[in-house]
């Protein structure tokens, strides 16, 4: 089923004019064989610029972003941008350190926590800690990469870095990337995946909803810029319409819906069906995607203490609320047990604790709209927080039927504050899980991201441990995170962040390919993230973090610049919150 149709958003920043589009393009087309003879240390040395600049210019970005999403940007509500600084940030120091073993013994890097065999012969790279300082700071916390069936031990070195060992397209590539609306670190990333993955340059379009930060990437990326390697532009579907359309662009990368991935390959939907039978596309060019889902969070049955049940509460919470739930990774559909005792203990202090937490702006268009289809849908749907005007309130729908295929709440991702609570049977792991993985693959629409928590109690049993390791087998998403928010899986740059491999430009899903993926490798199936049951203090990202505004530019000045003179006051900030 189609993603609802977005409305566009009103611009903020004049139309980059026809002639300017086309004399960037081919600017971009005189230097695109420069950059890909540009050797590994001075990328290394434009990626220590663009550490630079990007802390140079962090605050400006976090306050922009507040202010437009209706933040303070003197209080802990600013974390959101920082998030997505130190997210960049993350991804230039992950990229730097494979270039660095790239320069030094002409191979990438081996993943910190080396290599491991599945039983069923699927290699696993294990990226997450990479360092000590990871280590200290995400306690923990363990980062997977599955790859794909048919790599081995012995070749999987061999997946690694192709570009670097032989440019595909010597002559060079012009990429176009059509940056997402939400998180400000997606076409920020998603310009280093086309620059140093992909070995493109690359053409940005930034979405008319945050396009007021492109002059700041602008600043930020300007050695690029400079050099005809990256260019900004600006507009909306008829400058998007324009560049993809234009005879020297070499791909597209787009971060969007499904519906807008489907008019720019097979054209308008009348007639688009036919279309698809036929093959006939109206654009004819290599294309990636990263397309959405509606992310579901497994909740395996076991008995909960009441701390357990008090971080619980607030870890699910934050996964719907962060961002005001623009997010393609947002919870959408909680899946929980009917055998489970405590299941509407859960549910009652979910909405109690959601009724607490502050409501946010609609400030992605048609929020309202979609927000109101679905509280007609499901009159049963409890509306959560007192909302202020241009607000919504958080709408938590339980009991939604599992059996229903077609339910709107299971085939429609919300892109507001919706959250959608189905229940299945089975009182163990045993007996719950293998139902809870068929309804996801089978039921849900998308294979971007899934979460599911999971009670240490599970894991020490060997027939619960072994349930969950089938369902993370089993599960098609190309990220699935464990007791911790899904948006991990996109944070961490040496996991690959996409949609589960296997969909078609007739089918497209959640997208074709992957981004991030700071180890380079071109054969990966899933990204898997491990996480504490518990954790140290409260996370960062949970939205009633108390010094969220001082803990996360510490943490952007120290990715930026390693030092244990820096951990107290991370520390401080933290345990504080």
């Amino acid at each position: 089923m189609p993603s609802f149709a977005f409305a566009e958003a009103p611009a903020t920043v004049d139309p980059t004019p026809t002639a300017t589009l086309d004399q960037l393009v081919s600017n971009a087309v005189d230097h695109k064989q420069a950059w890909v003879q540009t050797d590994l240390a001075e990328r290394l040395s434009l990626l220590d610029t663009l550490v630079e600049r990007t802390v140079e210019n962090a605050d400006r970005w976090a306050r922009a972003e507040a202010n437009a999403k209706g933040l303070n940007p003197d209080g802990p509500e600013i974390n959101e941008g920082y998030q997505n600084v130190f997210a960049s940030l993350r991804g230039l120091t992950a990229m730097k350190t494979t270039l660095r073993a790239l320069q030094k013994t002409g191979k990438a890097p081996k993943p910190a926590g080396g290599y491991s065999t599945r039983a069923d012969g699927r290699v696993v790279a294990h990226t997450m800690p990479e360092s000590t300082w990871d280590k200290l700071l995400f306690p923990g916390i363990t980062g997977e990469v599955w790859m794909q069936p048919g790599v081995t031990r012995e070749t999987v070195a061999g997946t690694q870095a192709l570009e670097y060992a032989k440019p595909s397209h010597p002559e060079g590539r012009v990429s176009l990337v059509l940056g997402a609306g939400n998180q400000s670190s997606i076409p920020y990333l998603d310009a280093l995946t086309a620059l140093y993955d992909e070995n493109c340059v690359v053409i940005i379009k930034m979405n008319p909803v945050n396009e007021y930060l492109g002059p700041i990437f602008h600043d930020i990326w300007k050695p690029f810029v400079d050099r005809g390697w990256a260019a900004f532009v600006y507009g909306g579907a008829e400058v998007g319409k324009h560049l993809t359309h234009h005879n020297e662009i070499d791909k597209v990368h787009i971060t969007g819906s499904d519906a807008t991935h489907d008019a720019i390959i097979w054209g308008p939907r009348e007639g688009r069906d036919a279309r698809k039978a036929a093959g006939d596309k109206v654009l004819d060019i290599e294309i990636t995607s990263e397309l959405g889902n509606v992310t579901p969070v497994i909740v395996v049955p076991a008995k909960w203490s009441a701390k357990d049940m008090d971080f619980q509460v607030r870890n699910v919470a934050s996964m719907l609320t962060h961002n005001a739930s623009f997010n393609c990774l947002a919870l959408k559909v909680l899946v929980t047990s009917a055998d489970w005792p405590q299941r509407t203990e859960f549910l009652d202090k979910l909405r109690a604790h959601l009724g607490k937490t502050g409501t946010r702006q609609a400030y992605y268009p048609g929020a309202e709209d979609r927000w109101s289809q679905f509280q007609q849908a499901y009159p049963n749907g409890q509306a959560c927080g007192s909302p202020g005007e241009g607000e919504l309130a958080w709408l938590v729908i339980d009991s939604v039927d599992h059996t229903d295929s077609d339910a709107m709440a299971f085939t429609k991702e919300a892109w507001c504050g919706v959250l959608a609570e189905t229940a299945l049977p089975g009182a163990t792991a045993a007996e719950f899980l293998p139902g809870a993985v068929a309804f996801c693959n089978d039921t849900l629409w998308g294979t971007l991201a899934c979460g599911m928590l999971v009670h240490p109690s599970i894991t020490k049993d060997p027939s619960g441990n072994a349930a969950v390791e089938t369902a993370l087998d089993e599960l098609r998403y190309g990220s699935i995170t464990l007791n911790h928010n899904p948006f991990l899986g996109y944070g961490l740059p040496t996991l690959p962040w996409g949609a589960h491999p296997g969909h078609t430009l007739e089918n497209i899903g959640s997208g074709i390919g992957k981004v991030h993926n700071s180890l380079l490798y071109s054969q990966t199936q899933k990204g898997i993230v491990r996480g504490p049951w518990g954790f140290l203090g409260k996370p960062p990202w949970f939205p009633d973090h108390t010094r969220a505004h001082q803990l996360w530019p510490r943490l952007v000045r120290f990715e930026a610049n390693h030092s244990v003179l820096k951990l107290p006051g991370i520390f401080s900030a933290f345990l504080r919150g």
